[in-house]
């Protein structure tokens, strides 16, 4: 995706939740008020960035926007903890509501995660180009960016197909819509919150009738030409997921890679609090 605009902040999101966002910095009402009076559908990347965009302000280093191979060569990153994130959240705004003292309340969904592979510019508010990223076991197993790179982007392409029946856009904020700006005693959080923590499904099943009439059907095997048999990497460029990796932008939880038996025959309640623990440390060091 290019030009994506970022709405970098304090906390972490990953795909599959709902949110509701209290916009009130001048440059975010900014890039939210060009987004909504864009083309649907409203996309804008969620990007972690500790303290928020005050931060950002303060022109240190590790603040500062950075593309994942930018990112990579720093060698501060590792000691420094409290950094800029590379890779984020693609959102998208499924209903809006303007308030009286200036603010926007927003319904959100994060649909894919996404590295930053350029950045277009810093203020007034981000934007950047970014790569969508599948999870890895959707992906053929290519040692090569020249193989990875087409089969990504079928899966991505896929992937979008879903996102009308995986994140349903026709759900709407509970607040009046009688009136273009709104008091902030007409919002309810008790009923807002009805609609958190994560994306509701669609009622609509015609909408996945449409997915087998994509150029790709999902599940097709790669042609010949495409696959990529290889044990190891031979030359050429390595595949994105593997130079991340490699460059320690993405990881596993260390659990994941536990394969003792004592690890396979932990107590069930035991290894998911321990699972949740090892995500949420992902998540915020990522």
């Amino acid at each position: 995706l290019t030009n994506l605009p970022l709405w970098r902040v304090g906390w972490v999101e990953v795909p599959g939740r709902a949110s509701c966002l209290n916009v009130h910095e001048i440059q975010y009402t900014h890039m939210f008020e060009t987004i909504l009076n864009g083309p649907k559908p409203w996309y804008f990347g969620h990007l972690h960035l500790p303290g928020g965009f005050k931060m950002a302000q303060t022109r240190k280093e590790a603040f500062r926007l950075k593309s994942w191979k930018e990112e990579t060569r720093d060698k501060n990153r590792l000691s420094e903890p409290q950094r800029s994130a590379v890779v984020g959240s693609l959102m998208r705004i499924s209903d809006y509501r303007r308030m009286e003292d200036g603010r926007l309340c927003l319904l959100v969904h994060a649909l894919d995660r996404f590295v930053v592979e350029d950045v277009v510019r810093e203020f007034p508010y981000s934007i950047a180009n970014v790569q969508i990223l599948p999870d890895r076991e959707e992906l053929p197993s290519h040692k090569d960016e020249n193989f990875a790179g087409p089969s990504r982007g079928k899966v991505v392409y896929h992937s979008f197909w879903y996102h009308p029946y995986e994140f349903d856009d026709t759900t709407k904020l509970p607040l009046p819509r009688t009136e273009e700006y709104l008091n902030t005693n007409s919002v309810s959080g008790t009923a807002i919150s009805q609609l958190l923590p994560f994306a509701r499904y669609s009622l609509d099943e015609s909408l996945l009738e449409g997915i087998s009439e994509a150029p790709f059907a999902v599940g097709e095997s790669l042609s010949t030409e495409e696959e990529d048999t290889t044990t190891g990497f031979l030359g050429g460029t390595p595949a994105l997921e593997d130079q991340l990796q490699a460059g320690r932008i993405l990881g596993e939880p260390s659990i994941l890679r536990q394969r003792t038996k004592a690890a396979r025959q932990a107590d069930p309640d035991g290894l998911e609090t321990l699972l949740w623990l090892q995500l949420e440390e992902l998540i915020r060091r990522t």
